[in-house]
């Protein structure tokens, strides 16, 4: 075909074997593939080394946890100003100083265990997982909360007579009432960060036995626990000192809230770190980057919200995709779906016993799998 000429240019003849040639299709190619929305997100080339580093410790549990503990701590935070109303000037239910401990004990654990629970299925998108897992977890939160808060009231109590009988001592020696009410105050805000500590400590064990009810594993629940009274230790014995800080009032309130909240997950975080046996790193897929601890026997991972590891954004893997059974030798990978293959390092299998830094490959994402132990099985190609 011949383009009209244009002034001052000669005609310009393009014909069809022009149209057909290599390099067009190739760039209409190019074109075609820069206008589709890629599914799949790589991050880096995947390699058997394991990701031991800063950036894969804060992508794993330890971030994870630390930010459900710091939405959790808001919701709390949230539920105390508009349910308890500290700053009102009587309490709606009533003078009652155990009353009062119970309610704030249960109300740091319904804010806090809520969200750290449904975590997951937040992370999954599936309301299905999330309400599963609340609904799970709901009793233990519930008996654990007013169980805890009466605990809580008894020893706050207690120790609180101790401390407050000491400081009436230490007042006495003053010369006048201002200096005693000074000695007094003084001495019971400086020695009120044991008991407080010693509280969300509770709260802490009680929001670790609801998060290891949810998910139906003991191992899970030792962690929790353990995190959880570490956590709510530290961020008890802190609170009056960024509360202080502060200032008073809700934004001090808040704040104090909000790093115990934060200190709780991440404390939880590090134990299952430190912990953990078992566990997939998504190394590439929609979901790169995240990890997934494995505290089951048995372990169902597929894009399903009854899965123990719910895989989403990748439309190529089924409901329930592959089982994982934990053995001496390693973790046994059987495929649930022979019609959707599975690869190990590039290989197709129905099943297969994975080795430390194995490479896993469902749909799109390709996941590495870690074991713990200077003994683990070192990867290698599949024969036969």
């Amino acid at each position: 075909m011949t383009t009209p000429p244009t002034s001052g240019d000669e005609p310009i003849n393009i014909r069809w074997d022009d149209l057909e040639a290599d390099s067009v299709e190739q760039r209409v190619r190019e074109l075609r593939e820069a206008r589709e929305v890629p599914l799949v997100r790589a991050v880096g080339t995947p390699t058997a080394d394991a990701a031991t580093d800063l950036g894969s410790l804060l992508r794993g549990s330890v971030a994870n946890l630390g930010i459900a503990g710091l939405l959790g701590a808001l919701v709390t935070w949230i539920l105390m100003e508009f349910g308890l109303r500290p700053d009102a000037a009587s309490n709606w239910y009533g003078d009652s100083v155990t009353t009062g401990n119970v309610l704030a004990t249960l109300t740091f654990v319904a804010g806090l265990g809520l969200i750290l629970v449904a975590w997951d299925g937040i992370q999954a998108r599936s309301w299905r997982k999330t309400q599963s897992l609340v609904v799970k977890a709901l009793p233990v939160l519930a008996l654990g909360g007013l169980v805890g808060g009466f605990i809580t009231d008894k020893v706050y109590q207690s120790m609180i007579e101790d401390i407050s009988s000491d400081a009436t001592r230490e007042a006495s020696q003053a010369f006048d009432a201002a200096e005693a009410q000074r000695i007094f105050l003084d001495y019971m805000e400086s020695h009120m960060h044991l008991p407080r500590g010693i509280a969300f400590a509770l709260v802490g064990i009680t929001v670790g036995a609801a998060l290891g009810a949810a998910s139906k594993s003991s191992k899970r629940a030792v962690n929790a626990i353990i995190g959880g009274l570490a956590g709510g230790f530290i961020g008890g014995y802190l609170f009056d000192y960024v509360g202080s800080a502060g200032g008073s009032g809700w934004m001090a309130r808040l704040v104090a809230t909000l790093i115990t909240g934060v200190l709780i997950g991440v404390a939880m975080g590090l134990v299952e770190t430190a912990r953990r046996e078992h566990w997939l790193e998504i190394v590439t897929g929609g979901m790169a980057g995240k990890q997934f601890i494995l505290y089951h026997q048995d372990t169902v991972v597929g894009a399903g919200a009854d899965c123990h590891v719910t895989l989403i954004k990748d439309p190529q893997i089924a409901p329930r995709q592959v089982s994982l059974r934990s053995t001496g030798a390693g973790l046994a990978l059987n495929n649930l779906q022979p019609g959707q293959p599975v690869t190990v390092n590039g290989q197709p299998v129905h099943q297969h016993t994975l080795a430390d830094g194995d490479l896993v490959q469902l749909g799109a994402t390709v996941l590495r799998y870690r074991q713990r132990g200077d003994n683990a099985p070192v990867s290698s190609q599949i024969h036969g």
